[in-house]
């Protein structure tokens, strides 16, 4: 209709960066965009995508941040984006765009599929359009889970967790190292997440990573021996496959 609709969008999110630039422009501290819409690969396919956008304050200012709330960042941004999609799960992205910054950029996974991308947006980009730290996010909207939401049985037994620091390769992928422990853990390690990261010259070209494993079973709670069993033996094999070791 107009020179500027005379092509189509392969992404939502170019135009949703315009609109945040005009709020930013308008004084707004805090702008939380979505869309839902069309776009075009370079075959003129047609596919249907979900993007959202965020910049500014990651919260409005209350008494609880001391009316100083701090600028959004990469893991708030994931929080929110899942508390709207539900549960995923984050693996670098191989091929960041220009769009993104190649420091903080990671695809979704949703059942084991990837769904799109997370990211900040590129410094330049932010410089041109005058936007503080901002993230967006595409996702493909056929991939988001609309099933029925079933109850699952859940244990009446107590969980627990212990915490490891490891000594871990430099250059080793989280997401390698957590698809490894809970592929050759028991059942009853039911979650492996990362809390903490420390690197030092003395450590040369490994760093230490701190694991909380969390063990649950449905039948009975798990005794100290147990949980000290399934340890060691996890130990064992990470030494042996990756040379990991306690700290």
């Amino acid at each position: 209709i107009t020179s500027e609709l005379n092509t189509l969008r392969p992404s939502l999110l170019p135009n949703m960066l315009n609109a945040l630039s005009q709020n930013i422009k308008f004084g707004k501290k805090r702008v939380a965009l979505f869309e839902v819409g069309s776009v075009f690969n370079a075959s003129r396919t047609e596919s249907k995508r979900i993007g959202f956008v965020f910049s500014g304050d990651e919260a409005l200012a209350d008494i609880t941040n001391h009316g100083k709330p701090t600028s959004i960042d990469f893991f708030a941004f994931a929080r929110k984006i899942q508390s709207v999609v539900g549960s995923f799960t984050l693996n670098p992205l191989k091929t960041p765009n220009g769009l993104c910054s190649p420091y903080e950029a990671a695809e979704v996974i949703i059942d084991g599929v990837c769904a799109g991308y997370m990211a900040r947006v590129n410094v330049q980009v932010e410089k041109e359009l005058d936007l503080p730290k901002t993230y967006v996010c595409e996702l493909d909207f056929d991939a988001l889970n609309n099933a029925r939401k079933c109850a699952k049985e859940y244990s009446k037994f107590p969980s627990t967790s212990r915490d490891l620091s490891l000594m871990v390769p430099s250059a080793m992928q989280y997401s390698e190292l957590e698809a490894y422990i809970l592929e050759i853990a028991p059942v009853e390690l039911v979650k492996c997440s990362a809390i903490d990261i420390y690197k030092h010259e003395n450590f040369g070209d490994k760093m230490s990573l701190t694991l909380k494993l969390q063990f649950h079973a449905m039948d009975r709670t798990l005794e100290e021996e147990s949980i000290a069993s399934i340890i060691e033996t996890l130990l064992a094999k990470l030494a042996q496959n990756f040379g990991i070791t306690l700290r």
